[in-house]
């Protein structure tokens, strides 16, 4: 009907995990949407991915390699990667959705690796989607463990079923086979009922003490910035970032760090400073 009124290039789709309930489901769903809408307008969208932070992490890579003073961006830097997503709550009602899915398929097999590829693509990639592919299709998996908060099975709107011992905790370990990060220990992750509200990407130093930080997610969990522990800066200078909201635009600033190498070189703590919600700034897409 809508396509009726208004004609087929007039509608947009927009879909969200889970899209399907297997690779050949997916493809399924995909083809039937794309015989009735042009596949320009079909909209794969990720609300994690509309994050102001995990939006710019290729935009960063820059101001960081300029203030650690690094010319490379790989296993020569870093020897060790950890994305975690640690949430305070536990299920609050959405039994039905968790129930069969599980804390890997809700938040690792999307959400966080998209950030773990948005972190390490080439910046300067013809097509992001190109480049993110190349690094799932390289990425294999090594090790994982799960695990259930207490209480869990007592959560309403769980039925029983065979994978009943669905993970609430998991902690992924995987090997990036582009040769870039060949030897880089790369770990995701995710739990609910942690305690506490936690989205970070940490870098390691290779050869060193140094820990470099992102934190994500400040439509959540209310704190933005990259900083730094026991890793001194090679240039202090200021810099102009990406500034959230709705409009492409940049600020100045200059990194906070001490000369023992604590502090942040970005922080976006400007009480004045607005951060869309993910589909506010989805929609405004």
């Amino acid at each position: 009907a809508a396509a009726d009124n208004w004609g087929f290039s007039e509608i947009h789709i927009a879909a969200e995990k889970p899209f399907g309930t297997s690779i050949d489901d997916a493809d399924e769903l995909h083809s039937d949407i794309i015989a009735a809408v042009p596949e320009d307008n079909l909209h794969l969208v990720d609300h994690w991915l509309s994050f102001f932070m995990n939006r710019n992490l290729p935009e960063f890579r820059s101001i960081v390699q300029k203030a650690l003073g690094q010319s490379d961006w790989s296993a020569l830097e870093f020897d060790k990667i950890v994305v975690t997503e640690y949430e305070t709550r536990g299920l609050e009602g959405r039994g039905e959705f968790f129930d069969t899915v599980g804390q890997v398929r809700d938040m690792v097999q999307s959400h966080l690796l998209q950030v773990l590829a948005l972190l390490l693509i080439d910046p300067s990639s013809p097509s992001r989607s190109e480049a993110k592919l190349e690094v799932f299709n390289k990425t294999i998996l090594k090790d994982c463990a799960l695990g259930q908060y207490d209480g869990f099975l007592l959560e309403p709107d769980l039925t029983y079923h065979n994978a009943s011992a669905d993970a609430t905790l998991c902690t992924v370990s995987f090997q990036v086979g582009l040769e870039a990060w060949m030897d880089v220990a790369v770990i995701i992750a995710t739990g609910k009922d942690m305690g506490t509200t936690l989205y970070t990407v940490d870098m390691y130093q290779k050869g060193g003490k140094g820990l470099l930080t992102y934190e994500v997610g400040k439509e959540e969990t209310g704190v933005a910035g990259i900083k730094v522990m026991d890793w001194p800066l090679i240039d202090s200078s200021n810099f102009s970032a990406p500034y959230p909201g709705f409009q492409d635009s940049v600020f100045i600033t200059t990194p906070a760090v001490s000369q023992a190498g604590e502090g942040y070189i970005l922080q976006y703590n400007d009480s004045s400073m607005y951060f869309p919600k993910p589909y506010a700034s989805m929609v405004s897409a």
